[in-house]
């Protein structure tokens, strides 16, 4: 089976990597609470830019995975999707 080498596929996955590496946090650091109550959380102590940034790097795993299979431009995906969450938490530490 032939794989798509597409960005769209690639910012999907880095979406989906940095929400997987928010979730890892959450379960090593505030399992002690539940998920709704970790976001509110994170949102009432205006820590939500760091914790965002945190879980993406996760996608530094993802991105070398898919260089290291020669998926270009799922690479170039992720990039980018790295791109709109360093947006997010920019609009996100001014708010």
């Amino acid at each position: 089976m032939k794989v798509k080498d597409s960005v769209y596929i690639g910012f999907a996955l880095g979406l989906i990597g940095a929400f997987a590496g928010t979730l890892l946090i959450y379960l090593s650091r505030f399992s002690y609470m539940g998920v709704l109550e970790y976001y509110q959380t994170i949102w009432d102590s205006r820590i939500t830019g760091p914790i965002i940034s945190l879980g993406a790097i996760l996608n530094l795993l993802v991105f070398f995975l898919l260089y290291w299979l020669k998926f270009f431009k799922m690479a170039r995906g992720v990039i980018a999707s790295m791109f709109f969450l360093v947006v997010i938490v920019l609009i996100l530490k001014f708010i």
